[in-house]
């Protein structure tokens, strides 16, 4: 979940040299490196004796109920809590206005004559671009119909982001994608419209892909309604 909500949305937004860094954070966040941290923190905290109390206290009624009561704990906490996230929303909406304001000049979708999905690029010469200078390769490389899963989620400052899941074949596709393309960007076509052209920094090989274009909720809503329809 940290990886998804927060790395993932911050490397559209970040700096090449800041990308390469949350690529080096994500890769070591392993499962074994979590869990090693993990029971670290908590071996410094209880002895023994009180790491027995506590299992044999889950495995009570008490212990039981509690463990699957945390959904409604936790809309509870909220419930709380909800006059302070009311002013930390209004923040968040200057900052976001903000952000809108000094984004005003972003590049619009542009309209293809390309079936919906993910295209290498044929004309980069490594430099700055532009969406409306691309020359997409003729073949697609990774089809609308290889996405299994689309949604539209908010990044940390509250940004339309378009969160994909592809099958296995074309997370297996993807993966070929983005291993031929390192450092280089790739063209992401979605109801009929270049919306993107990310730079890859690292292979993707999991087949979960997050698009942040500065979408409006129309746009993004859009775009999610007609990769849905196969």
């Amino acid at each position: 979940m940290f990886v998804d909500m927060t790395i993932n949305p911050m490397k559209t937004s970040a700096n090449v040299t800041d990308s390469l860094k949350l690529v080096a954070i994500e890769r070591k966040l392993t499962d074994e490196e979590i869990s090693r941290r993990l029971s670290k923190s908590f071996a410094e905290v209880f002895n023994d004796k009180e790491i027995d109390d506590i299992y044999n206290f889950y495995n009570t009624s008490a212990g039981k109920k509690m463990i699957n009561s945390f959904e409604n704990l936790d809309e509870k906490y909220r419930s709380s809590f909800q006059d302070i996230n009311s002013e930390l929303k209004s923040i968040l909406d200057r900052n976001n206005a903000q952000y809108e304001s000094e984004n005003k000049q972003r590049e619009l979708p542009i309209s293809v004559d390309k079936v919906d999905g993910f295209y290498t690029i044929l004309n980069y010469e490594g430099n700055d671009y532009q969406l409306k200078d691309l020359k997409l390769e003729a073949k697609v490389a990774v089809s609308k119909s290889e996405i299994l899963e689309v949604k539209k989620l908010k990044d940390e400052l509250g940004r339309n982001v378009i969160d994909i899941k592809l099958t296995k074949e074309g997370g297996n596709k993807f993966k070929i994608l983005t291993e031929n393309n390192i450092g280089k960007p790739i063209a992401i076509v979605l109801n009929k419209k270049l919306i993107s052209a990310p730079r890859v920094l690292y292979v993707i090989s999991e087949g979960r892909i997050q698009i942040s274009g500065n979408f409006s909720d129309e746009e993004a809503e859009e775009i999610v309604n007609a990769v849905k329809k196969k």
